[in-house]
């Protein structure tokens, strides 16, 4: 049994094991090979790769994403291996804390390795646009005069400087202004299309922004207004998942959150 880097030529071979739900996961693995702060690995038995994981590192914050055992060897402890793996990697780079969302089957074997439960993911889908398609006055595209506004909120809210996942796709991202000032931000290419608002008002005008184009959402379950917002309009979540951590748990604002990135950040 021998752990690897996933390399380039390893992409179709190992997207191959994600289950059928998940859809492709080739570009978020092309993605960790080719970002200097992931570390995407495989594990190889008889020269075989039987499952593969990654590690991301947001500075002093490390997530685990993307840990998959080939259906055809559950049940010999290979994802404990994957997982153990990564977290000496986070640890090698002093991370204080490290993040992952847990599917069902999943929460099990990270309970028995020590990790703790923060909050739970709500999955909506097959939404509809609830209000009227009307453009809202408060919603502009990004300029770069709102980078440092846009990053310092996400690091407030979110408890991590995750700037290295944010700076690439600002240029595509949507801010909400009250009186000239960022209240909330929206951005589509990052993941599921993160949305962060710090004011209620902002949060539900860019989660209606979202959903005009965009037929899901996944919440954490401590965004209330967000919950209400579309339980009111007939709509219930279809499954959970739990977000998880070990060693320290740092302080994020869950009710901010009106739209996560994705299951590997959070």
């Amino acid at each position: 049994m021998a752990f690897e880097p996933i390399l380039l030529n390893d992409v179709e071979s190992v997207s191959v094991l994600a289950p059928e739900e998940w859809g492709s996961i080739s570009a978020k693995v092309t993605n960790y090979i080719l970002s200097d702060f992931c570390f995407p690995i495989k594990l190889i038995v008889e020269n075989k790769i039987v499952g593969i994981g990654a590690c991301i590192i947001h500075h002093d914050i490390a997530w685990l994403g993307h840990i998959i055992v080939d259906k055809n060897e559950w049940g010999k402890n290979y994802g404990k291996s994957i997982t153990l793996e990564l977290i000496r990697i986070a640890h090698t780079h002093g991370c204080r804390s490290i993040q992952l969302i847990a599917t069902d089957m999943g929460a099990y074997l990270y309970h028995k390795i020590g990790f703790k439960e923060s909050t739970k993911y709500l999955f909506f889908k097959d939404i509809h646009p609830i209000l009227p398609d009307t453009p809202d006055e408060h919603i502009k595209k990004y300029t770069p005069d709102y980078r440092n506004a846009i990053l310092t909120m996400d690091q407030s809210v979110s408890g991590e400087d995750r700037s290295n996942e944010l700076e690439t796709q600002l240029n595509q991202s949507f801010v909400y202004l009250t009186d000239g000032t960022l209240s909330g931000y929206y951005l589509p290419s990052l993941g599921d299309g993160l949305i962060v608002a710090e004011q209620r008002i902002a949060g539900l005008a860019l989660l209606q922004f979202h959903i005009n184009s965009n037929a899901s959402l996944v919440l954490p379950q401590n965004n209330l207004d967000a919950i209400s917002f579309l339980y009111n309009a007939g709509y219930k979540e279809y499954r959970s998942a739990k977000r998880m951590y070990l060693g320290e748990d740092i302080p994020v604002k869950f009710d901010a959150i009106y739209n996560r990135i994705g299951g590997n950040i959070g």
